[in-house]
C-alpha cells in the first residue's frame, strides 16, 4: 500500500505515513500510472465511514480519526481545537553544480537519487491541490525501457507540466513547463549546455515549492 498524499510506500501496519503524516488504510492504493487522479467520490467517502470534515483544509475523516493531517486536531465534543503538529520542513537549497560535481564522482548515481526525491517532495506539495501521484524516475525507469525511452518524453512533459501548475497556484512567478523541455531539453540538448540550464531552472522551481510549503 502506498501512501495517497506523498506515494510513500506503507510497510507492514503503518496507518501513519512518517513523511508526510497522513493517516492511511487498507482501502487506499496508489495507482500505477504517472500523475493519476486518487480522489475519492462522496459515495465512496460515505461507504467507508467518513464523519466529519476539517473545517481548515476540508478533508474528510472517519469518527475514529480526530487528527487531520493539516494539523488540525478535534477534541471530543466535536469542536475546533487549535493545535497542531510540527511539519517537517523541505530541503530548500538543492543546487545544480552540487548535483554535477557529485554526478561525477558517484558515476551518476547521486543525480537519480536526487531527482527521486525531488519528484517526492513535488508530490508532497501538489498533491492537495490536484490529488495526483507523480512516479519516480526510478519506478519509471522500466516504462522507459520498455517503449525504447519513448515514455520518457511523455513523463517529462507531465512532469514539468506539474511543476508549472503548482507553481500557478501557489502565485510564484517563476517560468517553467513543457516548452522549456522541448527546447532546452530536447531540441537544444547537443549544446550540452542547455540541458543543464534546463536541469538549473527544474532544481529551483521545486526549492521554490519547497519554501512556498515550508511556509504555510
Amino acid at each position: 500500500m502506498y501512501c495517497k498524499k506523498c506515494g510513500r510506500l506503507i510497510v507492514g501496519s503503518e496507518t501513519i505515513c512518517t513523511e508526510c503524516l497522513n493517516r492511511n488504510s487498507n482501502t487506499e492504493k496508489k495507482i500505477g500510472e504517472n500523475s493519476v487522479s486518487l480522489s475519492l467520490s462522496p459515495n465512496v467517502y460515505t461507504e467507508y465511514g467518513v464523519k466529519w470534515e476539517c473545517p481548515e483544509c476540508g478533508r474528510l475523516h472517519a469518527n475514529d480519526i480526530n487528527q487531520c493531517n493539516c494539523g488540525y486536531i478535534r477534541n471530543s465534543s466535536g469542536t475546533k481545537n487549535s493545535q497542531f503538529f510540527h511539519k517537517t520542513a523541505l530541503v530548500t537549497n538543492r543546487s545544480l553544480w552540487k548535483m554535477f560535481l557529485l554526478g561525477i564522482i558517484t558515476l551518476g548515481i547521486y543525480p537519480t537519487i536526487a531527482q527521486c526525491k525531488m519528484t517526492h517532495k513535488l508530490n508532497i506539495v501538489a498533491y492537495p491541490h490536484d490529488g495526483k501521484i507523480t512516479l519516480s524516475p526510478a519506478e519509471a525507469a522500466l516504462l522507459f525501457m520498455i517503449t525504447l525511452y519513448i515514455y520518457y518524453f511523455v513523463y517529462m512533459r507531465q512532469y514539468t507540466k506539474r511543476l508549472q501548475n503548482e507553481l500557478h497556484v501557489r502565485g510564484i512567478s517563476y517560468q517553467i513547463g513543457p516548452l522549456h523541455f522541448w527546447m532546452l531539453g530536447v531540441l537544444d540538448g547537443v549544446t550540452l549546455i542547455s540541458p543543464l540550464i534546463f536541469a538549473h531552472k527544474m532544481i529551483k522551481a521545486q526549492n521554490l515549492l519547497n519554501d512556498s510549503y515550508n511556509k504555510e
